[in-house]
């Protein structure tokens, strides 16, 4: 395997990062976890014993420690058909990951090629570890290795675990299959379109998003994220323009592009895109898309904004529809089209002072508080 070592920017986390696989501390904090799924994790889904893990690359979990993110990790290790496993995954870990609807990153250990590599995780042959991260840097860990601890063998104290350093998420992965039964009910849901390799993605996610969900409750909503880059194929994949074709496709599905019978869309379909969805059990655009939003989509020229969602023209036209959530809110005496803006800094900060107060609006609307 080629040598792709870690940046430098992570050798504070690797180097800081404990070793032990104990419960690190007598009272842990617990960690929020934000995103939830609930692909694999539904009472309706058969049980499999990876099906509720997301299995990723080491380049990956680079993104979500340098994106300071709060999430489970499991270092896979064992033989999925070892005694070893199977035990632990059936009767106390599966079940606990169905029942809260958690989101489980896995890791092989193949993945890695040195030990500065584990981000402190430990590691043993034929075993599994668990390990919780806040902020990008491990936080808790333990390891299936003693195969007679109450970790592996008790399901109430694995329990008791989880729930001394996890806070349950409060916004769930979807699949196309698990979206389209929402479009066709008729529970009001929130869906927010993404793409993990996205950069706006990304700044939306860190700064408005983690900020809104750790301090707003979120109790018995429908709120979703729909992770769109299995959809879109990369540079020299073989059919590129076929599956370039499939991927424009699901984004007029959905409404992300802009239509005539679909205004709340914008240009091809942007990302990331949210919309607060009414639905009528048939359509998946149009009317049913009761607030929407498109962030940080924006080109800025010498200090205007060349380009953006949020215009004035566009709230004239929508405000008695999908940009109705902005009635009366400060932000919509002005709008980005008419700002003028600092040639220096970042897009994104610049565009964050006014777009993450729309951003923060919708979700009041669709959400409630």
């Amino acid at each position: 395997m080629r040598k792709n070592p870690l940046p430098l920017l992570f050798l504070p986390l690797l180097l800081g990062a404990v070793s032990s696989c104990s419960s690190q501390g007598e009272n842990p904090t617990a960690v929020p976890l934000r995103y939830g799924n609930l692909i694999g994790n539904r009472a309706s889904d058969p049980y499999s014993r990876l099906g509720n893990l997301r299995f990723i690359k080491k380049s990956a979990l680079a993104r979500l420690a340098q994106d300071k993110e709060n999430f489970l990790l499991l270092l896979h290790g064992s033989e999925d058909t070892c005694s070893c496993f199977t035990t632990w995954h059936e009767t106390v870990f599966s079940p606990y990951v169905k029942r809260h609807r958690l989101l489980v990153y896995a890791i092989t250990l193949e993945e890695f090629e040195t030990d500065t590599e584990y981000y402190g995780i430990k590691r043993v042959l034929g075993y599994d570890t668990l390990c919780v991260f806040k902020e990008g840097a491990l936080a808790y860990q333990a390891c299936t290795d003693d195969q007679a601890s109450s970790f592996v063998t008790s399901a109430p104290y694995f329990a008791e675990w989880m729930e001394k350093r996890t806070v349950n998420p409060k916004i769930f992965y979807v699949n196309e299959e698990i979206l389209d039964s929402y479009y066709l009910g008729n529970e009001a849901f929130t869906i927010y379109f993404a793409r993990e390799t996205c950069g706006d993605c990304a700044y939306l996610q860190r700064t408005s998003l983690t900020q809104y969900i750790d301090t707003h409750s979120i109790v018995d909503k429908n709120f979703f994220i729909m992770d769109f880059d299995p959809y879109r194929p990369s540079r020299g994949d073989p059919d590129y323009d076929a599956k370039m074709a499939i991927y424009q496709e699901k984004k007029d599905k959905y409404g992300l592009s802009e239509s005539e019978d679909n205004p709340a869309g914008f240009s091809t379909g942007a990302f990331p895109t949210v919309y607060y969805v009414q639905p009528d059990g048939e359509n998946f655009t149009g009317d049913v898309i009761e607030a929407a939003g498109v962030f940080y989509n924006d080109t800025i020229k010498e200090g205007k904004v060349a380009a953006t969602y949020f215009t004035k023209a566009r709230y004239e036209e929508a405000k008695s529809s999908y940009l109705g959530y902005l009635d009366e809110k400060e932000v919509a005496t002005k709008w980005l089209d008419e700002l003028t803006l600092s040639t220096e800094g970042t897009r994104h900060d610049l565009l964050a002072p006014y777009e993450g107060k729309i951003f923060e609006a919708l979700l009041d609307y669709s959400i409630g508080v």
